[in-house]
Formats: C-alpha cells, sequence, structure tokens
C-alpha cells in the first residue's frame, strides 16, 4: 500500500535519527540536511534509512581519518557527499577522479534550471553547440560524457540544479562568497572517506573501457595545450559524443576563431587521437563556417597551409574543411609532447592568420 510520505516532517525526522546515532547537530545542519534528502534521494523510506545507514558508517570513519575538519563542517559536507553518491553517481564519480577544485565548484554554482534544459536538449537531438563557444553548460559536458542519455539519465539531471544549491551551501559558511582552497581540500578527504562505500556497477568491454580512458587521457592534454596558446588564441576544448558501433570516439579537439580584415570569420581546429601504431597522431582543419564549401575551395586553393601533406576536404552541411590528417605524431609518455604540438598548432594558426589579411570574398 502507498506510505503518506508527503506528510513526513523531515526535519524532525533527521533529528530523530541523529538522536539514535548519538550525534549532536546544530538546528541549521538540520535544515540543511531536510533540503538535501528533498532535493537528492526523495522522502521514500526505504532509501531514507540506507543513507542515514551509509552516514553512521562513514560518520565513524571520518571523525578519526579527518579530524582536522570542525565537526560541524565535517557533518554538513558528509551529509551532502553521502545524498550526492545515492542519486547522483555521476557527478560523484565525476568530483572523485581529481576534479575537485576551485573551478570545479565555481562552475558548477552557475548550473541552472535552464542550462540543464538546454543541454538535455543538446543530447536529445545529438546536436553539438558551437565548439568555440564558452557556456555554463560545458562542466554538463565534462560530468556526463559518460552517460548514455536515458530516461533516468534526464530524469537525474532534471533534479541536479535544486540539489547543488544545497550540496555547495554544504561545503561553506559563507554564502555568496567564491570557495576557497580549504573547503576544496575538506570536500577532497571526506570524499577520499565516502569511496569505501561506493559502488560502481557499470560493466563495460574492454574496447570501451580502453575507449573512455583515452577519452580523458586526450581531453586533459588538449587542455593543457590550450593553456600553452593563450597567448595565441583563446581555443576551447571539444569531443564528440556519438558512439560509433557501441564505441565512443576518443579524439579530443582544441578549437579556435580566426577573423579576416573583411570581417569574415573562420576556424582553425587541431585533433588529438590514438596514432594507427604508435603514439597520439595530431591534424590540423580550418574550415569557413558561413561560405558554401565550393567558395572556400576556390578561395584558398589547393594547400592553404603550405605543409608538404596536401589536405583532404571534408563537407560539413554545407561548409568546407581542409583536413591536414596526422600531420605530427607524439610520444604519448613524452613529457615534451604538449610543447610539440603547440609549436604546431601556433606556426598552423599563424599561417592561416597571415593568408587572411586582406582577403575578400564575396
Amino acid at each position: 500500500f502507498k506510505m503518506p510520505v508527503a506528510q513526513y516532517d523531515i526535519a524532525t525526522y533527521v533529528r530523530d535519527m541523529m538522536k539514535r546515532m548519538k550525534i549532536t547537530v546544530t538546528d541549521s545542519n538540520v535544515k540543511l540536511f531536510a533540503s538535501l534528502i528533498r532535493t537528492s534521494i526523495g522522502l521514500n523510506p526505504r532509501s531514507m534509512k540506507r543513507l542515514f545507514n551509509t552516514y553512521q558508517l562513514l560518520e565513524i570513519i571520518t571523525k578519526g581519518a579527518v579530524n582536522n575538519i570542525p565537526d560541524n563542517a565535517r557533518q554538513r559536507i558528509l551529509f551532502a557527499t553521502v545524498c550526492l553518491q545515492m542519486n547522483f553517481d555521476a557527478l560523484y564519480n565525476y568530483l572523485a577522479t581529481g576534479n575537485i577544485k576551485v573551478e570545479t565548484l565555481n562552475a558548477l554554482s552557475k548550473v541552472t534550471t535552464s542550462t540543464v534544459q538546454r543541454f538535455t536538449l543538446q543530447q536529445e537531438m545529438n546536436s553539438n553547440k558551437d565548439e568555440s563557444e564558452s557556456t555554463d553548460g560545458d562542466i554538463l559536458e565534462e560530468i556526463f560524457e559518460r552517460e548514455d542519455f536515458s530516461l533516468e539519465t534526464n530524469r537525474s539531471l532534471q533534479r541536479l540544479p535544486a540539489f547543488i544549491k544545497f550540496f555547495l551551501a554544504s561545503l561553506t559558511e559563507n554564502e555568496g562568497e567564491n570557495f576557497t582552497e580549504i573547503e576544496v581540500r575538506y570536500l577532497r578527504d571526506i570524499m577520499q572517506c565516502s569511496a569505501v562505500t561506493s559502488v560502481n556497477s557499470e560493466e563495460t568491454g574492454d574496447a570501451a573501457a580502453e575507449a573512455w580512458d583515452n577519452r580523458y587521457i586526450y581531453r586533459r592534454l588538449v587542455q593543457n595545450v590550450n593553456d600553452l596558446l593563450k597567448d595565441v588564441a583563446d581555443f576551447r576544448v571539444y569531443q564528440p559524443r556519438k558512439k560509433i558501433n557501441g564505441i565512443i570516439p576518443t579524439r579530443a579537439c582544441g578549437v579556435a576563431k580566426v577573423k579576416a580584415d573583411n570581417g569574415n570569420e573562420y576556424k582553425i581546429e587541431y585533433q588529438v587521437d590514438q596514432a594507427e601504431k604508435f603514439g597520439i597522431a595530431v591534424g590540423v582543419y580550418i574550415n569557413d563556417p558561413h561560405h558554401k564549401a565550393e567558395i572556400f575551395y576556390k578561395t584558398f586553393g589547393e594547400n592553404p597551409l603550405g605543409y608538404s601533406t596536401i589536405p583532404g576536404h571534408e563537407d560539413d552541411y554545407g561548409t568546407g574543411w581542409y583536413c591536414y590528417d596526422n600531420i605530427l605524431t607524439v610520444n604519448d609518455r613524452d613529457d615534451n609532447a604538449p610543447y610539440q604540438i603547440v609549436n604546431l598548432v601556433r606556426d598552423a594558426y599563424m599561417k592561416f592568420q597571415k593568408l587572411l589579411l586582406n582577403l575578400k570574398i564575396d
């Protein structure tokens, strides 16, 4: 029969459960815990019982393992982490794999219902935003990149903005201010303890697992290269999501806009992916997103960047791309690899920019 959960007084329930566990909590924490429950697991009695069982176990562990954290803060962050772990596993796994940073928390604070709706629509339509534009949805792209967008995933996404508000509130008592390195360290320490109750039921084949690992490696490589190219242009990270034969693409791209003196705007992109035999292959691509492909090719000729390899052509919804595939191979274990890629991209960017001087396209 149906339990009348809508009539539960969650704050009283939280206080009673803490009293049974002989844990003293403040009134403000009780109020916060009630909000975390409502926006994560909901009011299902069985789920709430499981939550408090997990919390009780981790309370014992963290009390000894992270005794550098004040009890009030430790209780807040721990309770929020358990709620996160139980109902938003994609975000939990993302944070737990080395992404607990001030920048990440600030990005999460900007996630709203509108952000989620736009991001969900992009996934349902299997479309990609303009790769060179940075939006508040970029953090969602990183968090949910391993997710197939099932109905359950979408439901979880819709609940995420409300939960994030209270999750971030658990980290700091200075509401409205930026997060500090101390708060980041507190969250990192507590999440390390929470891993003892983390169960990942996802099972994938060897090829799929390797693809995800490489995808992560190549994304980080492109981010490093982009940072080194800040004096040249604002390159943005982009990775395609559409699976091919059930396997996610591994390649990662850096994309930037280039403006000609006549006002026309172009794209320059570099890609890194697994080389056919060994290491990482790097390619460079240029595109005119505003004119038809035949005009683009006629204007720039056979080999606009002048490399020894003649580029291929690829049409994308009527616009054209020059594709310099695999013009550099780097050793993925070489610490100098990012700098080799930077030198290539810098050279390509300068050549293309020089080519665009006084260029006119009707």
